[in-house]
C-alpha cells in the first residue's frame, strides 16, 4: 500500500459523489448516440482517441467527451459526428494526469476562433 493509495481513493469517491454512483460511461452507452458520432467515435479510436465520459445534465442531450491516449487533450463529440475541443475539464479530474506527464498540461490546439482567454 502506498501513500498515494488514499489520496486516488479520495479522488475516486468525489467524482462518484458527483455523478451519484452512476459510471463515467453508460452501459448503454451505444444505444445513447447517433449513427454520426458512432462512425466519428470509431475515427477517433483509430488514432487512440477514447470516451472518457459522457455528461448527462438534467433535461438536455448527453455530452461525449473523449481524451487522446495521453490525457492532454479532450474533445467534444457532437450529435453530429463533428467533434470540438473541450476545455471545462475539472483541475481534479487531471491531477491524474500530470503525474503521468511529468510537467504541467499544455494545450496543443487553439480554441476556436484561435483567441486564448485571458484571466
Amino acid at each position: 500500500m502506498s501513500a498515494a493509495e488514499p489520496i486516488n481513493n479520495a479522488q475516486s469517491q468525489s467524482v462518484a459523489e458527483r455523478r451519484m454512483r452512476m459510471p463515467p460511461i453508460p452501459d448503454d452507452f451505444f444505444s445513447l448516440i447517433t449513427n454520426e458520432q458512432k462512425i466519428a467515435l470509431n475515427q477517433k479510436q483509430q488514432f487512440g482517441w477514447f470516451v472518457k465520459f459522457v455528461r448527462r445534465p438534467l433535461f438536455q442531450p448527453i455530452e461525449v467527451v473523449l481524451s487522446n491516449p495521453d490525457g492532454s487533450e479532450f474533445l467534444v463529440l457532437e450529435n453530429d459526428g463533428v467533434t470540438r475541443p473541450f476545455f471545462n475539464v475539472r483541475t481534479d479530474d487531471l491531477r491524474q494526469f500530470h503525474g503521468k506527464l511529468g510537467s504541467s498540461l499544455q494545450l496543443t490546439s487553439p480554441p476556436p476562433n484561435g483567441q486564448f482567454a485571458h484571466g
